[in-house]
């Protein structure tokens, strides 16, 4: 896909900082970014190459650092949950249904990748926190219980993203 074509450059600015918005969100939600929560993130952003959304493939390959985005999202005025329903409406506005969940369900991802990557021997791997963040993401994002079920990309790509 030429991104270039298809997006301003003000918009792919906006969807390369879309993986820090999820990771911000779903991070903080229990109050604190853990260690490991940063190192899956760091994991799934440089495996790109194993996503199955053409789109998320050939934003990261522009991704020069994880860390950069979150520099980014630091530096944007822009609330995270406001960009993500802003970015869910611009997807669904110059790409196909197919193409636009696929790459909305690559945040879902992240996200829950990023939630599952800190819990400890005692506790829930996904505690009740992260949980209600990922449902407020798959809200902003518009994704359909039915999408969501329809689609095994979720456990695919954590698999693919994991064997690293």
């Amino acid at each position: 896909m030429n991104l270039e074509e298809v997006f301003t450059s003000e918009e792919i600015s906006e969807l390369l900082i879309a993986p820090a918005r999820v990771f911000n969100l779903i991070g903080k939600a229990d109050e604190k970014i853990d260690k490991k929560e940063s190192k899956a993130y760091e994991n799934f952003i440089l495996n790109y190459k194993k996503l199955d959304s053409e789109l998320a493939r050939d934003l990261f390959l522009k991704i020069s650092s994880p860390d950069e985005l979150i520099t980014k999202r630091s530096n944007s005025s822009m609330d995270d949950r406001a960009s993500l329903r802003y970015l869910s409406a611009l997807l669904d506005r110059k790409l196909d249904r197919d193409s636009a969940v696929d790459y909305k369900i690559t945040l879902v991802s992240l996200g829950y990748y990023v939630a599952y990557s800190s819990g400890g021997f005692f506790e829930e791997k996904v505690n009740d926190d992260e949980t209600e963040s990922l449902i407020l993401l798959c809200k902003d994002l518009d994704l359909t219980l039915r999408e969501l079920l329809n689609s095994n990309q979720i456990q695919k790509l954590l698999n693919r993203v994991i064997e690293n």
